[in-house]
């Protein structure tokens, strides 16, 4: 098995436990925080999720190149520290018994930018530390699952300890986690600074402007950024707000619900992701376009479910469609661009997929009074199947002309 193959080579082994760690944080971080806002804002939490995603914009627009100027595990490590500190901002109100409501804000806020610099440096370390084609690909599958891992980990934590622990602690362990991340960093420094004086490992900085020039070259992936942007706007609304209102409406008072469904998002992803990070794809790029189909039917089961253990269900089954198109996508960008220009593109499809959520998201409210909670589930759900569905044809037609 190709991930298999990937977890005996020990620097691919050590950045996967510092991931897996950090994303299982993240997710306790990030059901907290989703959960006491869902409780105050009600489908209002919409516009905060739009000033999280307006900063994470403005980041990736005119400063996340910068980041681009230092080696990555350097990236890498000051944002993981950077990231500890700011989880235990809120601890803190919470112990002395102030109101952490914009203290939680600054937090989020702060995060959202810092992610702009560590998810491009995170791409950018995979080629440096695989440095051959077929490790690099089984690279990619095995930190497919990091997230993926946590996305079942994470919500078990939560409904296992929600009647034990404070919900502020879960922050905390959040920041644990950063800091076996920037550990496992540390522990990789010297195969970073060996791949310091190879020429094609050579950094640089591009902006945005630069690396949509570049990826307008190629026309699979141009198409492929074009679909992965318009669907992250109803998939980031689903996931992130449509879930957590649907699991009130299940339950108003169960934190547990919302943790459930959240966990069968998750084990339908780590499965998916075990399935198809250790496939071989002649041409990864079909494969998006179906991904994305998968999620938007899903959505569209979950729109017209009433029960609890459905939701559940059909919540795994969308969360089969996130490797099957996430993992093409990455060996697509990474077949037809330079490692120097790969921290430059993925910025651009986060800016894209930043500036397409955030219109959905500032949309959100107002889907969910007039459709109410399914009915907007279900249009956002249609949205994506049909997208799917129009690029499929496209790609054919353009293979066939080739």
């Amino acid at each position: 098995m190709l991930m298999a193959e990937a977890f005996r080579f020990r620097p691919l082994r050590m950045l996967w436990f510092g991931q897996v760690g950090s994303a299982v944080g993240d997710e306790l971080f990030k059901i907290a925080f989703i959960w006491l806002a869902v409780r105050v804002l009600g489908s209002d939490t919409g516009y905060l999720s739009a000033l999280q995603l307006s900063i994470g914009l403005a980041f990736g627009l005119f400063f996340g190149k910068w980041g681009d100027r230092f080696r990555p595990d350097r990236t890498l490590i000051v944002v993981d520290l950077a990231r500890a500190f700011l989880a235990l901002v809120p601890v803190f109100f919470f112990a002395l018994g102030w109101r952490a409501d914009h203290a939680l804000v600054g937090v989020t806020l702060c995060m959202a930018a810092l992610g702009t610099y560590f998810e491009p440096a995170m791409q950018s370390s995979l080629p440096i530390l695989a440095r051959e084609p077929r490790l690099l690909r089984a690279g990619n599958g095995l930190m497919a699952t990091t997230y993926r891992i946590a996305r079942v980990i994470g919500p078990m934590i939560v409904s296992m300890l929600s009647g034990w622990v404070p919900i502020h602690h879960f922050f905390t362990l959040d920041a644990l986690t950063f800091l076996g991340s920037a550990f496992s960093i540390h522990s990789l420094r010297r195969e970073y600074k060996m791949a310091e004086s190879e020429p094609h490992l050579e950094r640089k900085k591009i902006g945005i402007l630069q690396a949509w020039s570049q990826v307008r070259r190629h026309p699979d992936v141009t198409r492929a950024i074009v679909v992965k942007t318009l669907g992250s706007g109803p998939w980031g609304v689903v996931y992130g707000i449509g879930l957590a209102l649907l699991a009130r409406e299940v339950d108003s008072e169960g934190l547990g619900a919302f943790a459930w469904i959240m966990a069968s998002y998750g084990v339908g992803n780590i499965s998916s992701a075990l399935v198809f990070g250790n496939l071989h794809r002649s041409n990864p790029e079909p494969w998006v376009y179906i991904g994305f189909g998968f999620i938007g039917l899903s959505f569209l089961m979950i729109a017209f479910s009433h029960s609890l253990i459905a939701i559940c269900f059909f919540a795994g089954l969308s969360a089969v469609g996130g490797p099957m198109n996430d993992t093409p996508f990455l060996e697509l960008i990474q077949d037809r661009f330079s490692h120097r220009s790969l921290p430059a593109v993925v910025r651009l499809r986060m800016v894209g997929d930043a500036l397409c959520t955030l219109f959905f998201t500032l949309a959100s409210p107002l889907m969910f009074s007039v459709f109410g909670v399914r009915g907007a589930i279900g249009i956002l759900g249609a949205f994506c199947a049909i997208l799917s569905f129009m690029a499929v044809p496209v790609w054919g037609r353009n293979e066939a002309n080739r």
